[in-house]
């Protein structure tokens, strides 16, 4: 897995020191298709395409669609929500407050992060960054987004985990971590603990915050799209008809992925084949 990188080592510009972005609730918005870049990118986000990302300063990515700005960027939500924020990547999802120099904010695109050097990522950090109301409660935390044509599978998303400071206290602040589409109607929660704002989605808690030193990795896709895999077979039946029988299908495969099985109950019954000609 990816190992955490501070892009400030890397010379990259800390968003804070733009006084035109708020590091409350600000975002920051990238063509990854422009034309300063050396090579035009590209991410693959359950099943869609996207060339526009925005990075929140709450911990958060969000694709075009995802947002119309009327929504609580500081409340976190539990995955999935029809509610916006949508179609969102949430590494650390939470109410941060990064003014008055509690802590940097940095993106861009980099190579070097994954078993291949040579793979390229939209890489945002989160440095120290502290809680609104709360500055001792901090992370040092990142999102890797695996951008398309690398040889890692596009779509794949690693969230990386550095130090969370104070997490006792973060439960009680409320956080997400989880993905979603840009409907809110498919998406899945690593772990969630709901805020105290009025403005929050009130939701039951679910999982823990990641250990310091450890990453996820996601590869969100949509059953039944490009993602799918299908496949036909065909079996005799000799049980005596009037029976039930349990019709079990297994798929494996080679990858590290478990195998998958299917029950179905099959009625057996006779077949007639019509016209029937008697002598």
């Amino acid at each position: 897995a990816p190992t955490y990188t501070n892009l400030a080592d890397a010379g990259a510009d800390n968003f804070c020191d733009n006084v035109a972005i708020d590091c409350d609730d600000g975002v920051v918005s990238f063509d990854l298709a422009s034309a300063y870049l050396p090579e035009s990118y590209s991410v693959t986000y359950y099943d869609e395409t996207l060339t526009q990302l925005n990075v929140s300063a709450n911990g958060f990515i969000y694709g075009p669609d995802g947002w119309s700005g009327s929504a609580c960027s500081a409340c976190p939500q539990k995955f999935p929500e029809a509610t916006e924020v949508n179609q969102v990547i949430a590494g650390l999802w939470r109410d941060i407050d990064m003014s008055g120099g509690v802590g940097k904010w940095y993106a861009g695109v980099i190579t070097g992060t994954l078993t291949n050097p040579t793979d390229t990522v939209f890489y945002v950090n989160w440095h120290n960054a502290g809680q609104f109301g709360a500055p001792f409660t901090t992370s040092r935390n990142a999102i890797a987004l695996v951008l398309d044509g690398q040889s890692e599978p596009a779509g794949r998303i690693y969230y990386i985990y550095d130090n969370i400071a104070n997490g006792e206290a973060l439960y009680n602040e409320g956080f997400s971590i989880g993905v979603e589409n840009k409907d809110g109607t498919e998406g899945v929660t690593h772990a969630f603990a709901p805020c105290l704002s009025g403005a929050c989605i009130a939701a039951p808690a679910v999982g823990a915050l990641p250990v310091n030193g450890t990453a996820l990795r996601l590869d969100p896709a949509i059953v039944g799209g490009s993602s799918a895999k299908i496949f036909t077979y065909q079996v005799q039946v000799t049980a005596v008809p009037f029976t039930l029988l349990t019709n079990t299908v297994t798929a494996t495969s080679d990858g590290p992925t478990a195998s998958l099985t299917a029950l179905a109950d099959l009625p057996v019954a006779y077949r007639v084949y019509l016209p029937v000609a008697f002598k």
